[in-house]
């Protein structure tokens, strides 16, 4: 009797599949669950895991407040709206915090794994789809930034999710074309780029040679589901604003950054704005208005910007062209540019980001394998319409090392198949071009070396210190701010209205610890030589006195805050405040009263004058006030609900103080009903 050998299995692309390929593919997803796990425990104990900052934090916050606010949109917040919506469903309906939110995209990076095997293997083969996924799973660099409250992990799900339904291209079912097109309006909302447009130029370019009108079909398909999710988005922010945006009126800002006299590659602020999400808007939009010499709607200041951008390119065109180059080199080059959580600093604390695979190997891996040809099994066109159009976008605006993640797994596919193809030419006995092939992936590790380039480690310290000083660990902050102080002795800098924030936070620090006198002294040096704006400075030291509760202090700044610019009705608010912890209720009120009549929609004032009518129980006012703050913001004001339900219940009107507190968010009734 004849011993048979089981037939192999056949994939869609013809290529024979060893039945072990789907234990292989649970070991390397095993992998990226097990090297996650040790990222997700040596960060859970950081401090930096429970005080987000800078971007991180301005989405967080965005996200409670949607949460809270039944997902109403909020023109307070400019920036992708994807990501924030993301997590507003998360703490919504899971309830999630920073832990679980983590946990939420580590998942998202395993699955990330598991569609770059699909890709790799529909391209080149279960080899090259197993290898590829296997890069992408210890990748330390994307698995870093899944572990931050930011969007890289979820926009490099998309962007190869997109590429994984575009692949098999060919007569396919309209529902994917329109499903591409989708996930393309998606990724725009979570960051916008030029790849949707890449796409669905290689849509109309038929890569299956079809004819013109089903080219076009396919066409239609894919605009219609790339219009539809960015739809919501820019109905909700004309209904507010009354001007029409795609995405958010913050593109022309990050446009100039990236081309203006000044500009080095980087995402480096001009002299005039801060780079604090939130301060980074307001001071485009004070310097757009007063170049203007009129008052501008951030989709206005927006579209100055991107004419100071585009008139930079138009007189000069030959700088402008070296700046692109420039950028493309710094976007696969191997230093660090990161912007909100550095990776030079934590690869000293955590040490699965100590590996040795680093941005540097795997673009030069992936760059060889392109250079050589990949994927040439299966060419399709559709890989290098991606990568051009990517870094296209980024050539058009700035680098940071956050924005490479999302063609991490583009570049994995690339690099694999640059290994593998090295790997047959050894088995193949070819020694020479096994050799050549190697030598080029060493040629280009050697060029992608990058610039001299040294992180700002003095605002990674303070940045640092100030995380230890809010968690109430002071021993640790002291010591990062020694080390701040230490850099910036080593290398001097002027203390600019850019940079003035490093300072305000050391000053934070010292506060926090109680050397008084010593932020006393910062704080006279930050107005001595950021003097040209004091409206802004002097409102920041004011919310620093206010947060240490020295109420008088703070009183002091706002005033001077309001003497330089007397409609800052931020200000205004928070000197009320300020004044009403004195116990100084009528000019705290009358404070409030002047914040809500320079900005009539500023909801937090009304909600402040509530609290005080609250407290005087002037219950009908009260009432009053803290609708008119639910109205203009339910997310942000949300807590003011329950405390509008006892005002209807003390005015006799049950039924109504019910109806409101079905509207308070679930997590905010538990807390109230725990006593919190």
């Amino acid at each position: 009797m004849r011993i048979m050998e089981p037939a192999l299995e056949r994939d869609r692309t013809g290529e024979r599949r060893k039945p072990r390929a789907g234990l292989l593919v649970a070991g390397v997803l095993a992998v990226a669950v097990l090297f996650r796990a040790v990222y997700f425990f040596s960060l859970l104990g950081s401090p930096f895991f429970r005080h987000p900052v800078l971007d991180a934090a301005y989405y967080y916050n965005w996200a409670v407040r949607l949460a809270d606010g039944g997902f109403r949109f909020t023109a307070d917040f400019s920036g992708n709206p994807l990501y924030a919506y993301f997590l507003a469903v998360l703490i919504r309906f899971l309830r999630a915090g920073p832990v679980l939110i983590r946990l939420v995209q580590h998942l998202l990076g395993a699955a990330t794994c598991l569609l770059v095997y699909h890709c790799g293997r529909k391209l080149s083969g279960t080899g090259t789809g197993l290898l590829a996924a296997l890069l992408y799973a210890f990748f330390p660099l994307a698995v870093f930034y899944e572990g931050w409250l930011l969007s890289a992990s979820l926009e490099a799900f998309l962007m190869i999710a997109l590429f994984a339904v575009l692949l098999p291209a060919g007569d396919r079912p309209a529902g994917v074309w329109f499903g591409a097109g989708l996930l393309a309006g998606a990724l725009v909302l979570a960051r916008p780029s030029l790849v949707p447009l890449g796409a669905a130029a290689w849509i109309a370019l038929g890569p299956d040679r079809a004819r013109m009108k089903m080219r076009l079909v396919r066409l239609g398909l894919f605009g219609a589901g790339l219009v539809l999710p960015l739809l919501p988005f820019s109905l909700q922010y004309y209904r507010l604003e009354r001007e029409l945006v795609l995405v958010s009126p913050h593109g022309g800002e990050n446009f100039y950054i990236g081309n203006n006299p000044g500009s080095i590659g980087l995402g480096q602020m001009p002299e005039f704005a801060r780079g604090i999400p939130e301060l980074q808007r307001r001071d485009f939009l004070r310097e757009a208005s007063r170049r203007t010499g009129r008052e501008l709607s951030p989709a206005q200041s927006s579209r100055f910007w991107f004419g100071r951008g585009l008139a930079f390119i138009r007189d000069h065109p030959l700088r402008f062209l070296r700046l692109s180059a420039i950028k493309v080199y710094f976007f696969f080059c191997g230093v660090d540019f990161s912007d909100n959580y550095h990776l030079y600093f934590f690869r000293r604390l955590i040490p699965p980001l100590a590996l040795p695979f680093t941005w540097r190997l795997l673009s030069a891996l992936a760059l060889g394998g392109a250079v050589a040809g990949w994927p040439g099994k299966k060419p399709s066109g559709l890989f290098p319409v991606f990568i051009f159009s990517y870094v296209l976008s980024i050539a058009l605006f700035f680098v940071t090392t956050r924005f490479r993640i999302p063609v991490a797994p583009l570049f994995a596919l690339a690099a694999a198949g640059a290994l593998v193809a090295v790997g047959k030419e050894i088995r193949r006995r070819r020694p020479l071009p096994a050799a050549g092939r190697v030598i080029l992936i060493a040629a280009l590790f050697v060029f992608l070396a990058g610039p001299p380039y040294r992180p700002p480690f003095y605002a990674i310290y303070t940045s640092a210190a100030e995380v230890y000083a809010r968690d109430g660990d002071l021993e640790r902050a002291e010591e990062y701010l020694a080390r701040a102080r230490e850099e910036i002795s080593r290398e001097p800098a002027p203390l600019t209205f850019r940079s003035y924030r490093h300072h305000l936070a050391r000053a934070e620090v010292e506060l926090r610890r109680g050397e008084v006198e010593e932020a006393e002294q910062i704080f006279a040096r930050i107005l001595a030589e950021v003097g040209d704006r004091p409206g802004p400075v002097h409102f920041e030291i004011a919310n620093v006195w206010a947060e240490n509760r020295r109420y008088r202090r703070a009183v002091e700044h706002y005033r001077a805050a309001l003497e330089a610019e007397p409609e800052n009705f931020r200000a205004l608010n928070n000197l009320g405040l300020a004044l009403k912890s004195l116990g100084e209720a009528e000019e705290a009120e009358a404070a409030f009263r002047r914040a809500v009549e320079v900005n009539p929609g500023y909801a937090a004032a009304y909600g402040n004058l509530g609290t005080l009518y609250f407290e005087r129980e002037e219950w009908e006012e009260a009432a009053r006030q803290f609708r008119t703050a639910l109205e203009l913001d339910p997310g942000g004001m949300a807590r003011f609900r329950i405390a509008r339900a006892y005002c209807l219940r003390r005015l006799d009107r049950p039924d109504e103080a019910e109806a409101e507190l079905e509207r308070v968010p679930p997590g905010l009734l538990r807390e109230f009903r725990e006593g919190r």
